[in-house]
């Protein structure tokens, strides 16, 4: 957009899209680190404790979906139809235990790679 001078909504969908996506993974890592950034660093489940930031996170959810939607490629409007239900699911999952919090982890970094790959192939 900054070579061209102009304003073009894929690249712009596509930064929202992948931002959203990587500020939800360094979520659920500060959820896994919750015990040793507490008293150095301020991260959602050091400030407002474990369920009420994966309440957050749900929300969060809904803010990524959205953006999938948004995007203009198609397939990836079929990649959030099929994979953000499975992250929702292990999001609900690890907020009953820190022990399952690669569940989400997993999970977000499979849909950060199956983006790519779809806007690579597309």
């Amino acid at each position: 957009m900054v070579y061209k001078g102009e304003y073009i909504i894929e690249c712009v969908a596509t930064f929202l899209l992948f931002s959203s996506l990587i500020w939800l993974n360094e979520c659920y890592k500060d959820s896994e680190d919750i015990a040793s950034d507490r008293g150095y660093k301020r991260t959602f489940p050091t400030e407002l404790g474990w369920n009420e930031s994966w309440l957050r996170l749900v929300s969060a959810l809904h803010v990524v979906a959205f953006v999938f939607f948004w995007h203009t490629n198609v397939y990836l409007q079929w990649v959030a139809l099929i994979f953000v239900p499975f992250l929702a699911r292990y999001q609900v999952l690890a907020r009953d235990s820190y022990s399952r919090v690669k569940l989400p982890q997993n999970a977000i970094r499979n849909l950060i790679k199956i983006a790519g790959l779809v806007l690579y192939v597309t």
